[in-house]
């Protein structure tokens, strides 16, 4: 049995627990949230995940009594063997431990439903590497559509962003009680969206943005990133702490990788933004001087 489990919008911490585990604070009880993280994860009650420096994520692909295809464990890293989780409901769920202390929300977060028990918890990041990532895409779909559909995204939020500025612009007009910003807002816009428009309709008829989406889809479900790995057993017996990721216990796991730009890339993508904000303010600046001069 395979499911997903998705925390929604995860912070740095994301528990994964039975529902029926989570105690509630007394009134005016003040929880400190690290705190009852540690305590719950020691007791078998919940599995942390911390990201540490990795960017966030909340999506963990749950295998329950079946073991994960061995492409996901060569790859596995800062995991945690042999933790307790502790089912008494069987209603397990995913969310950020600050939604989850000191109140818990049920209505935001989505929850499945598995055999009551305890389970022993295999739980571990799988480094995907950038080409096997690109690869998986490209066996799917051609890199031309995963262009196109980018481009008409990019497209439609420029649009968009360009009502934004021509309805800004139309009360600049009003207020200074003159036509040409109004003027410039529409011959800037009504020849773009004639094309812009054009393309999008023809992409979604294509069924472009549909496949890509589809492919992307089918790759997050042959490569996960954070996989939890539950088996049941009966007894009490030793067990670790259900804490992974820069908490990784075991001390011979990679630790995670800082994420960031280099500072070429810094530099690149100053000068790429200053190159784009020119091309932006050319023609608006070569529109506004054509309608004021002969408008």
């Amino acid at each position: 049995m395979q499911f997903d489990l998705d925390a929604c919008c995860a912070d740095s911490c994301v528990v994964i627990f039975d529902v029926a585990s989570i105690r509630s604070p007394k009134e005016g009880e003040e929880v400190d949230v690290a705190r009852e993280v540690e305590r719950a994860a020691a007791a078998g009650e919940v599995i942390a995940y911390a990201e540490g420096s990795e960017e966030p994520s909340g999506l963990f692909r749950v295998l329950v009594n079946e073991s994960p295809p061995d492409a996901w464990l060569e790859r596995q890293e800062n995991g945690v063997r042999g933790a307790r989780l502790r089912m008494p409901s069987g209603r397990i769920m995913a969310a950020t431990a600050t939604d989850v202390w000191p109140n818990l929300t049920l209505s935001e977060y989505s929850t499945q439903s598995i055999e009551p028990g305890d389970y022993l918890v295999d739980a571990f990041r799988v480094r995907w590497s950038e080409e096997e990532k690109r690869h998986a895409m490209r066996s799917r779909v051609s890199a031309v559509q995963s262009w196109l559909r980018g481009a008409g995204i990019v497209m439609g939020g420029v649009g968009g962003a360009g009502i934004l500025g021509g309805l800004l612009a139309a009360l600049a007009g009003l207020f200074e009680q003159t036509w040409i910003p109004i003027k410039v807002a529409g011959v800037m816009l009504i020849p773009y969206w004639a094309v812009t428009g054009t393309f999008l309709l023809v992409l979604a008829k294509s069924g472009v943005f549909r496949r890509v989406s589809a492919a992307e889809e089918a790759v997050q479900k042959e490569q996960p990133d954070l996989v939890v790995w539950l088996r049941p057993i009966a007894g009490e017996r030793d067990f670790s702490a259900g804490k992974f990721g820069s908490w990784a216990t075991d001390p011979s796991a990679p630790k995670a990788k800082k994420s960031g730009m280099t500072k070429a890339g810094c530099v690149g993508a100053g000068l790429l933004l200053l190159l784009i904000c020119f091309l932006v303010a050319l023609p608006i600046a070569l529109v506004t001087t054509w309608v004021s001069g002969n408008w």
